[in-house]
């Protein structure tokens, strides 16, 4: 399967990674049905970073390190209903965060706000 990172205002193809679709699937129903019929997902106005980290958490189980990533990597995820990172998250932050760091998860949270509104609590 191929993941395409789009940007949203360009239209242009930013990177693309290669993924195993079985996997994808096993994570989520609604990734599974919307891959279905098609060998390429397209993920529009998340950073490369961002899709990266959310495959590397997919064949991995882990979170970026960094916070404002991680946070871009859990809406991600809760748009497919993947709840896992953001649990994984609320244990970084339980265990101590830098204002800084409490900050740049804020600002992550409104850029996406509208994809985090789908997001199931």
């Amino acid at each position: 399967l191929r993941v395409a990172v789009v940007d949203g205002q360009t239209s242009k193809e930013v990177a693309h990674f290669r993924v195993y679709s079985k996997l994808l699937n096993a994570w989520s129903k609604d990734l599974e049905a919307k891959l279905q019929d098609s060998s390429e997902l397209v993920i529009t106005d998340f950073s490369r970073v961002s899709v990266e980290g959310f495959l590397k958490f997919m064949y991995s189980g882990d979170i970026p390190d960094d916070l404002g990533t991680a946070s871009e990597v859990a809406i991600l995820a809760g748009m497919y209903n993947i709840q896992e990172p953001f649990a994984l998250i609320v244990e970084k932050v339980n265990a101590g965060v830098e204002p800084q760091t409490l900050l740049r998860m804020l600002e992550v949270a409104n850029m996406h706000s509208d994809s985090s509104s789908q997001v199931k609590s």
